[in-house]
């Protein structure tokens, strides 16, 4: 068995592990099938793959990639947009809104740019979606003095950390729970990017989980709580 610290060297069996999680009444959790949701169908330029799945850099500020996820709620969806750093995985940036549009990601990407303040020639990779493509967010890029970098079509694997961070994150946070406001999703979720890492992995996890379900047990709270969800 081990954790985000190591390997504790405690050996057990599979039946021992079922025995243990019946007792406590635990259960896994099962990532669901990828959905593709990119609106590539349009005819606003596109950039080429610069970063081709180079996914390895040697420092921050090289390359971010970005990406947009929804999340279901009982009034409808809630779009989350992040920006996350290639180097330490860092999500450095992120919004959310009830509307999917490009003002979406240009607020994640300021805001992202606003904290970091990155070096010019930073590398700035995205999908195809008709967001990323659109002639205020590629302005903005060249405003901040970033090279576009997009997708090929259709490929999700182009930008696998992110869509990696996004199928964590709703595996672990968002999947096997039903949220009734937009307000109660944006809380959870805004829980979970302030803690800007997903690695080591198990440890995030199990940081995030615990950190959200106090959060959420505070029911008179989150009716009067406020969230800023652009």
């Amino acid at each position: 068995m081990e954790d985000g610290d190591g390997i504790h060297g405690v050996q057990t069996t599979p039946y021992r592990v079922r025995t243990l999680r019946k007792k406590l009444g635990l259960r896994c959790k099962q990532q669901l099938k990828f959905k593709v949701t990119t609106d590539s169908k349009h005819n606003l330029p596109v950039a080429p793959n610069i970063l081709n799945r180079e996914f390895t850099v040697n420092a921050p500020g090289i390359v971010w990639v970005s990406d947009i996820t929804y999340i279901s709620t009982n009034e409808g969806w809630l779009y989350l947009a992040g920006v996350k750093d290639l180097f330490n995985g860092e999500l450095v940036g992120y919004a959310m809104n009830e509307k999917m549009t490009k003002s979406l990601v240009m607020q994640a990407l300021f805001r992202a740019t606003a904290s970091k303040n990155p070096d010019k020639r930073l590398i700035a990779h995205s999908d195809r979606g008709s967001q990323y493509c659109a002639h205020d967010y590629q302005n903005q890029l060249r405003q901040f003095g970033m090279i576009a970098s997009m997708s090929r079509k259709g490929d999700c694997y182009d930008n696998a950390p992110m869509e990696s961070f996004w199928g964590i994150l709703k595996t672990e946070l968002v999947h096997h729970r039903r949220f009734k406001t937009r307000q109660y999703a944006a809380i959870l979720c805004k829980s979970a990017c302030r803690l800007n890492r997903w690695t080591p992995f198990l440890t995030a996890h199990l940081k995030c989980s615990r950190y959200t379900k106090e959060t959420l047990n505070k029911s008179q709270e989150l009716v009067e709580y406020s969230v800023d969800c652009n």
